[in-house]
């Protein structure tokens, strides 16, 4: 006979809503237009710094990926992508979040945990992700089910982005 072990389900991390709300409100630039995208959205690190101006949809309010995986947007989200785009005079296949040789490890270093410091908020560049799958579980009263370590494919019609939620 097999040995089984039990896993206990996965525990979801990432930022309160306080936090979140917080994050949102003292944010400026880079990581304004990023915490609006990634709890708009859920995407990873990875695939927000992909992100180009071209892959946004302003008629319809879409995000498509390299990958065809289509995300809904807040008007907020599309906003912020725009103006920072604009100012940072970034190029429709330029990726928004990522410019002037910027990393995911300088972006953390030099934009989030400064902010998440003065916020006395713990947390890294994978919380917002971790949020976002935090916030669409079903004890949230919502009808996606996402682990934190995967991505959603497909936002839900229902799903209310965090920027606009009352809590």
């Amino acid at each position: 006979m097999q040995n089984l072990t039990l896993v206990k389900s996965p525990t979801y991390q990432g930022f309160s809503d306080e936090e979140s709300k917080l994050i949102m409100s003292k944010s400026t630039g880079l990581m304004k237009c990023w915490s609006y995208l990634a709890f708009n959205t859920g995407m990873s690190a990875s695939e927000l710094i992909a992100v180009k101006v071209s892959d946004v949809d302003f008629r319809n309010d879409t995000l498509t990926t390299q990958e065809g995986i289509v995300y809904n947007l807040s008007k907020k989200t599309k906003y912020l992508i725009a103006e920072h785009a604009e100012s940072q005079d970034i190029d429709e296949e330029c990726p928004v979040l990522l410019f002037f040789g910027a990393t995911l490890e300088s972006i953390n270093k030099y934009s989030l945990q400064p902010l998440l410091d003065i916020l006395n908020i713990k947390g890294s560049l994978d919380s917002f992700e971790q949020t976002f799958a935090r916030f669409n579980h079903p004890q949230y009263g919502q009808q996606l089910i996402m682990p934190a370590e995967s991505n959603v494919s497909v936002t839900s019609k229902e799903y209310v982005p965090l920027s606009e939620r009352e809590v």
